[in-house]
């Protein structure tokens, strides 16, 4: 996915002669820590940060006098995992997308992940992390119904295309996985998001095939289920 479906222009971004107190507002006022430095023309010359503004000793000093030479910025046609990567690299609360000016529209802005140059590109709007969080949420099945299992494999004998079919195997369906690079001589950490809360099945065949389920939430209590089925069959008496 691009992350130019996440493009939002509801920030608005400060201008190069913004005072630090206006700054310090429009922060405030929009809920983020971070914004975009644009000049008239439409470039993107800097971002801004609470910290920095903070710790500026002029409260009436022009926001320009902060900026850096090189802001940090992604290509609208980059993919969600790319823009995340730069916003956390540059621990950022909004991560500004631009366009090469003479290049608006062309194919090769997805080439590029952050600046490479120190000429300055035509602001298009911003991705905020808490959008970037809800889409993760979305792709990773979190508001589905269903149990999740965190299971431990070693590097040499991992395949995801053997867990899904071990899974499926079982008449159960992966609505997400999600793995964690494993470092030098320890397991690699998968986390599976199954679409239903019965894993007895489940938990058998992985933990024969050498997955290990160091974890589980949501799952279905049994004894707890069929006192609830006791309960309602002795209202239907």
């Amino acid at each position: 996915m691009k992350v130019r479906r996440l493009l939002s222009t509801a920030l608005d971004p400060l201008a190069p002669d913004d005072t630090v107190q206006t700054a310090l507002a429009r922060l405030l006022e929009q809920g983020v820590t971070h914004l975009p430095v644009v000049d008239e023309g439409g470039a993107l010359v800097g971002m801004i940060s609470e910290e920095q503004l903070m710790e500026a000793p002029d409260a009436e000093a022009p926001v320009r006098s902060f900026l850096g030479a090189r802001p940090v910025s992604v290509h609208p046609d980059v993919h969600v995992f790319d823009a995340t990567r730069a916003m956390v690299r540059h621990d950022l609360s909004a991560l500004p997308l631009t366009e090469p000016a003479s290049e608006t529209g062309s194919s090769a802005a997805a080439d590029r992940l952050e600046d490479a140059t120190d000429a300055p590109e035509r602001y298009v709007g911003v991705v905020r992390r808490h959008d970037l969080f809800d889409r993760f949420a979305q792709m990773l099945a979190t508001q589905e119904p269903g149990a999740i299992l965190a299971l431990e494999s070693t590097e040499r004998d991992y395949s995801l295309g053997q867990l899904v079919h071990l899974i499926e195997q079982s008449d159960v369906k992966v609505r997400s996985v999600a793995s964690e690079p494993a470092a030098a001589g320890t397991p690699r950490r998968v986390t599976v998001k199954l679409n239903t809360t019965d894993t007895t099945r489940v938990r058998h065949m992985l933990d024969h095939h050498g997955f290990d389920v160091v974890a589980s939430f949501g799952e279905q209590d049994d004894e707890i289920f069929e006192r609830v089925q006791e309960f309602m069959r002795y209202l239907e008496v």
